[in-house]
This record gives structure tokens, sequence and C-alpha cells, in this order.
């Protein structure tokens, strides 16, 4: 008879990454959003900076 022993670190590591994993697709749309908008603001950056040099209010600067 074939005998299966479990450590209980092993079931509490491979539970955590099950969790881990499920965490993940429940944010993925949000985790999305902030990157696309990171590169949004890391792209939009100089733009923004260089009006605001030519005396554009910042806030107004940025919705140009």
């Amino acid at each position: 008879m074939l005998k299966l022993e479990l450590p209980m670190r092993g079931l509490a590591v491979a539970g955590g990454v099950i969790l881990s994993l499920w965490l993940l697709t429940q944010v993925w749309p949000v985790v999305l959003l902030v990157v696309t908008a990171l590169i949004f603001m890391a792209a939009l950056l100089p733009y923004v900076r260089w009006l605001g040099d030519h005396g554009l209010p910042r806030t107004l600067a940025a919705l140009v």
C-alpha cells in the first residue's frame, strides 16, 4: 500500500501560492489600469513640465 505524507509547511506553502494566484486574478484589472496610467504619466510629463515653465498652471497643463 502507498503511503503519502505531506508536511504541514508544504501544505501551507501550496495554499499560499494558490491564494496569491487567485488574489492576483481578482485585482488584475486594477493593476492593469494603474500600469497604464503610469505609462501615460511618464509619456506626458515633459510636455506638462514645459507648459508649466511657460506660465500655464500645472493642473491646466495636465488637462491640455
